[in-house]
C-alpha cells in the first residue's frame, strides 16, 4: 500500500537546511570579512598570500571530509536501519582517525614548512606572508579536526542547529580577535590565523558537556578489533566522493594560481583571488546542501527504502539552489564591480578585464551546482564511483581548459572555466540518458535516483484525525495479512502502532488540514522495523513504570501512561531521537 504525503520530508528539509544554510552564511561572511580585514589591516600582498594558502586549506579540509564525511553517510544509513551501536562505532572511529591525522600532518608540515612555502609560491614578496600564516594554521589543525567530527556527530544526530549556534558565537569571537590581533597587537596575517583557531576550539569545548549531559544520542564506542578496521576502510570508501570537491579543487587552485601568476602577474592573481571568493560561495553552498542535507537525509531515506522521500528531497534541493545560487549569479552579472570594490580594487582603472572575469566565474556556478547535486545524490544511494567520476571530471576539465586556453590567449583564460563547466554538465546529461535507456529504465532522468525495492515495506502519511488513524490501521492490517506474519507478532505490531498514533494525536490536537506524520514499516529477514516520524511537539515514548500494565489497568491509571507502558513492554527494542525538528521513534519486533 502506498499512501504518502511529502509533509514530513518538507518539514525535515526546512529545519535541516535552515540551520545548514545559516551556518554556511555565517562562515562565508566571516571568511570574507577575514579577507577584507587582512587587505585593510595588513596589505594587498597578504591578501594574495591567503589565496596561495587555499590549496593547503582545501587539501586539509578534504582529508577531514574523507575521514568524517563517509562516517556520516554510514552512520545515517545505520540509524535509518535502526543499528544504533554500529552508528556510534563508525562515528567514534572517524573522530579518532581524524584527530590522529591532524596530529601527524601538523608535525610533518611544521618540520618541512619552508619547502612547502617554496612549492606554493616562488615570489619573494609573498613568501614571508605565506610562511607566517601556514605556521599558525598548522598549530590549529587538531582543534579543526575535532570540530569537524563534532559537527558530523550533531548532523547525524539530527541537531545541526546546535553546532550552528555554537559556530555563530565562535565566528563573532573570531572577528573581534581579528581586529585586536592584527590592528592593535600588530601580529599581521598570523593574528588572523590564531583568531580562526580560537573559533574552532570554542564549539569543541561546548560539545563535551553537551554530550555528557545525555542530550546527544551519540555514545563514544571505540572498536579496535576486526569490525573497527572494517568500519575505518568503509569510512574511507564512502568519504572519497564526499571530499572530492575540496581535494580536486586543491589541485585546481594550485595549478590555476601558478598559471595566473606566471601569465598575468600579481595583478592577475589578485583578480583571480577575488573571483575565487565567488566560487567559494558556491562550493560552500553545495557542501552545506550536499553534505549536511542531501547526504545525511538522503542516506537515511535510502536506508529505509523511501524512494518517494528521496525524490521529494531532490525537488526541494533543486528549488533552493535555483533561488539561492541563481539569485547570486544574477547579482554578480548585473553588479560585478561591487565585489571588486569590496576587496579594495578599483574596477575601472586597475585591471580592465576584471569585471568580465567576475561575470565568467559567476556563470560557472550554474553547471557546477547541477553536477554537485547529482553527485551528492549518487553518494546518498551508494553509487560512490559515479560521484567520484563526476567531481573529478569537473575539476580536471577546468584545469585542462585553463592550461590550453591560457597557452593560446592568456588575457581571456578565465573564459575557459564556464565553458568547461557546461561541457561537463552536458556530458553528464548524455551519459545519464544512455544509462537510463540501456541499463536502468526505471531510474529517474538525469539524477538517476533508483526505484528502490518496496517489497516488504509500508509507507503511510497519516493526517492528525481519527479517520486518518483508522485508515492507517486498516492499511497496517492489510500489510500484516499480506506478509503472513504470526498472529502474536501482527497483534503486537498493530497495537503498538495504534497506541503511538493515539499519543501523537493527543499531543498535537491543534494540528489541522495539511499536517501529517509518517509511519514506515520494513519486513526484514529476522525483524519487523518500524519508524514513526512526527513534526509536532517533542514526544519521547520511552518511560520507566513502577506498576505492571495489568495493575495499572485495574487501578484505572491515566490512559496515556498505560498505552505507553504497553508499547515499552511489547517492543524488543524501542529508541527515540529528536532529529531536525522531528520526533523519530524506532521500534523493532523480533520474528
Amino acid at each position: 500500500m502506498e499512501n504518502r504525503n511529502t509533509f514530513i520530508i518538507s518539514r525535515g528539509f526546512r529545519n535541516y537546511f535552515a540551520s545548514s544554510i545559516l551556518l554556511m552564511i555565517i562562515e562565508q561572511v566571516t571568511s570574507i570579512i577575514d579577507m577584507i580585514l587582512v587587505g585593510n589591516f595588513v596589505c594587498a600582498d597578504a591578501f594574495s598570500a591567503l589565496d596561495l594558502c587555499l590549496p593547503v586549506e582545501n587539501l586539509v579540509h578534504g582529508v577531514q571530509l574523507l575521514l568524517t564525511g563517509g562516517a556520516g553517510i554510514l552512520a545515517s544509513r545505520h540509524i535509518g536501519n535502526q543499528e544504533f551501536e554500529k552508528a556510534d562505532k563508525v562515528l567514534t572511529i572517524s573522530l579518532v582517525s581524524s584527530a590522529l591525522f591532524a596530529l601527524i600532518a601538523s608535525v610533518a608540515a611544521l618540520m618541512f614548512l619552508k619547502p612547502l612555502v617554496g612549492l606554493l609560491c616562488s615570489d619573494a614578496t609573498l613568501a614571508p606572508y605565506l610562511e607566517s600564516y601556514l605556521r599558525a594554521f598548522f598549530y590549529g589543525l587538531i582543534p579543526m579536526a575535532i570540530y569537524a567530527s563534532c559537527s558530523s556527530i550533531l548532523n547525524v544526530d539530527g541537531k545541526p542547529m546546535i553546532i550552528t549556534l555554537w559556530a555563530s558565537v565562535a565566528c563573532c569571537v573570531d572577528l573581534i580577535l581579528d581586529v585586536v590581533l592584527m590592528k592593535f597587537m600588530g601580529m599581521g596575517i598570523e593574528g588572523q590565523a590564531y583568531a580562526t583557531i580560537v573559533s574552532y576550539i570554542l564549539p569543541v569545548i561546548a560539545f563535551i558537556p553537551y554530550m555528557a549531559s545525555g542530550k546527544c544520542r551519540y555514545t563514544f564506542r571505540l572498536a579496535l578489533n576486526k569490525e573497527g578496521r572494517s568500519m575505518f576502510f568503509k569510512n574511507i570508501e564512502n568519504g572519497v566522493s564526499y571530499c572530492m570537491p575540496f581535494m580536486v579543487s586543491c589541485l585546481m587552485l594550485f595549478v590555476l594560481n601558478s598559471i595566473v601568476l606566471d601569465r598575468q602577474g600579481t595583478d592577475g592573481l589578485y583578480v583571480w583571488s577575488v573571483g575565487y571568493q565567488l566560487f567559494s560561495v558556491g562550493l560552500l553552498f553545495m557542501d552545506c546542501l550536499g553534505g549536511n542535507v542531501i547526504v545525511t537525509m538522503g542516506s537515511m531515506l535510502a536506508g529505509c527504502r523511501d524512494t518517494i522521500g528521496l525524490k521529494a528531497l531532490l525537488n526541494r534541493c533543486l528549488k533552493i539552489t535555483g533561488l539561492g545560487i541563481g539569485a547570486f549569479i544574477v547579482l554578480i552579472m548585473i553588479f560585478p564591480g561591487i565585489t571588486l570594490k569590496l576587496f579594495g580594487m578599483d574596477p575601472t582603472s586597475t585591471i580592465p578585464d576584471a569585471i568580465r572575469d567576475m561575470r565568467l566565474i559567476a556563470l560557472f556556478l550554474l553547471p557546477f551546482c547541477v553536477v554537485c547535486i547529482k553527485s551528492y545524490f549518487s553518494m546518498a544511494v551508494g553509487r560512490i564511483r559515479v560521484a567520484v567520476i563526476s567531481f573529478t571530471g569537473m575539476f580536471v576539465s577546468i584545469i585542462l581548459a585553463v592550461f590550453i586556453w591560457g597557452s593560446i590567449k592568456p588575457d581571456t583564460m578565465l573564459a575557459s572555466i564556464p565553458l568547461a563547466g557546461f561541457l561537463i554538465a552536458i556530458a553528464e546529461a548524455l551519459l545519464s540518458a544512455y544509462t537510463r535507456k540501456h541499463k536502468h529504465p526505471d531510474y529517474s532522468p538525469y539524477f538517476l535516483i533508483p526505484s528502490l525495492s518496496t517489497e516488504g515495506t509500508l509507507y503511510i502519511s497519516i493526517p492528525y484525525t481519527n479517520e486518518g488513524r483508522d485508515n492507517a490501521l486498516n492499511g497496517l492490517a492489510a500489510f500484516v495479512e499480506e506478509r503472513n506474519l504470526e498472529p502474536k507478532l501482527g497483534m503486537g505490531l498493530n497495537l503498538c502502532c495504534e497506541e503511538l498514533m493515539f499519543n501523537i494525536q493527543e499531543n498535537n490536537a491543534q494540528k489541522g488540514d495539511g499536517y501529517f506524520y509518517d509511519l514506515f514499516i520494513i519486513d526484514d529477514e529476522n525483524d519487523i522495523k518500524v519508524t514513526v516520524k512526527d513534526a509536532g511537539q517533542p514526544f519521547n515514548p520511552i518511560r520507566k513504570f513502577e506498576k505492571s500494565a495489568g495493575q495499572a489497568m485495574l487501578e484505572g491509571d491515566d490512559q496515556f501512561d498505560l498505552s505507553l507502558q504497553i508499547v515499552n513492554s511489547m517492543c524488543q527494542e524501542l529508541n527515540y531521537n529528536y532529529m531536525y525538528g522531528q520526533n523519530v521513534i524506532f521500534m523493532t519486533f523480533r520474528k
